[in-house]
């Protein structure tokens, strides 16, 4: 069994995004691409761990996350260079979708557990920062 934590890092589909993200087997754009056509089914699934991992990723590289949680080969001047304040701005709207009942696969799965109101809670957190820091 895979890593499973209410933690945006604590996931194996998360860490393999960022994994990919960060060594360049997979650039930004082809991640919202492939996001933004999941929410125009209306059901995000496959790139929800991812969403929610990179809102984490813009508080540590701000030195904003008292977690750190990448790990020490990651390419964090990569995930620098992606993480734009467009993109960060998609980050923020996408991410109020993976948190919400309605089309969301990770929801979905956490709403089956007893850890929901954590997972939420950290979700929000982190997307509350993301969004003031846009100004």
């Amino acid at each position: 069994m895979g890593a499973w934590g209410t933690g945006p890092l604590e996931n194996d589909g998360a860490l393999d995004w960022i994994d990919e993200l960060s060594d360049g087997g997979l650039d930004f754009a082809a991640f919202r691409e492939g996001c933004d056509a999941e929410l125009d089914e209306g059901f995000i699934s496959e790139h929800a761990d991812g969403v929610l991992a990179l809102v984490r990723v813009a508080r540590i590289l701000d030195g904003e996350s008292e977690e750190d949680g990448l790990d020490e080969d990651i390419d964090r001047n990569a995930l620098a260079a992606g993480l734009t304040p467009e993109f960060r701005l998609w980050l923020v709207e996408a991410g109020q979708k993976v948190i919400n009942a309605e089309g969301s696969d990770l929801y979905d799965r956490w709403a089956a557990t007893e850890d929901l109101n954590e997972w939420l809670g950290t979700a929000r957190e982190d997307l509350d920062y993301l969004r003031t820091s846009l100004g």
